[in-house]
């Protein structure tokens, strides 16, 4: 049986193969449903948002990007690869963020690592998770236009999958997506930095207080349930709703077997 070790040999040596896992399993999920949306929150240079496009029966998808530098790029490649006027592509330039009342929210730019940009926190001994990296500089702070899940998605009739790669607001923005996680029941993958507790303020209680409210399995990327002792096993996470859980389960271990066996 495959365990979380095997896998971090995997990826430390395939570190794309997360990418292809993650767009397996959302491929698989939206493969017999029509007219349907896609989410790509943190789409960065815009691989999961092309291939949302390509999708079969995908209606529209949402590419959502803070970054001031990295929504230069994005908008660029997206504008490139995109030509018709279906799928609808939605290029959203906003950080995604819990509170429906903010809509400006301090940003931390890094012109060494692009990727690794993100909301800066109120916690002044922990701004950001990689506050430690001393090899990762920013910019000077500046604000960027911030919005939730739950506005951006609320015409939305049907949404197979909500993949989030937010480095370390990826809880803040699931509190921000409520309403969606609710009524829409997506599929979501999402980052799951150990540091993002400590940054935003909240506790592995509060996450899984709030997967259980909205009635969600949160599962480690080879499928297994998280507990609090393992929550922060593997930097990528699963969360599942309950009566999608079989399904999704094994389209995840199909994946994964198909590389490790």
């Amino acid at each position: 049986m495959v365990n979380i070790s095997d896998l971090k040999a995997y990826i430390a040596d395939n570190p794309m193969q997360l990418d292809m896992i993650m767009h397996e399993v959302y491929e698989s999920l939206s493969a017999d449903q029509e007219h349907f949306t896609m989410f790509d929150g943190g789409s960065h240079k815009g691989w999961h948002a092309w291939r949302m496009i390509q999708l079969p029966g995908c209606r529209e998808v949402y590419a959502v990007e803070a970054d001031p530098s990295m929504g230069k790029i994005l908008t660029e490649n997206l504008t490139k690869w995109h030509k018709t006027p279906q799928p609808e592509l939605h290029i959203v330039l906003k950080a995604l963020q819990n509170d429906p009342e903010t809509t400006e929210i301090p940003w931390m730019s890094s012109h060494t690592h692009v990727g690794r940009s993100s909301i800066l926190s109120t916690n002044k001994t922990a701004p950001t998770i990689w506050d430690t990296h001393t090899d990762v500089k920013y910019r000077d702070q500046l604000s960027v236009p911030a919005t939730t899940i739950d506005q951006i998605l609320h015409p939305a009739k049907s949404i197979p999958f909500l993949k989030l790669d937010l480095e370390g607001a990826d809880f803040l923005a699931l509190r921000g997506a409520t309403q969606t996680l609710t009524e829409k029941r997506p599929v979501v993958a999402y980052e799951n930095s150990s540091k993002a507790p400590q940054v935003h303020g909240y506790s592995v209680n509060d996450i899984q207080s709030y997967f259980e409210k909205v009635g969600y399995i949160p599962l480690n990327y080879i499928g297994v349930p998280m507990t609090t002792d393992t929550w922060f096993d593997f930097h990528e996470a699963w969360a599942i709703p309950i009566e999608k859980y079989l399904k999704t389960l094994k389209l995840i271990e199909k994946s994964i077997s198909k590389r490790i066996g």
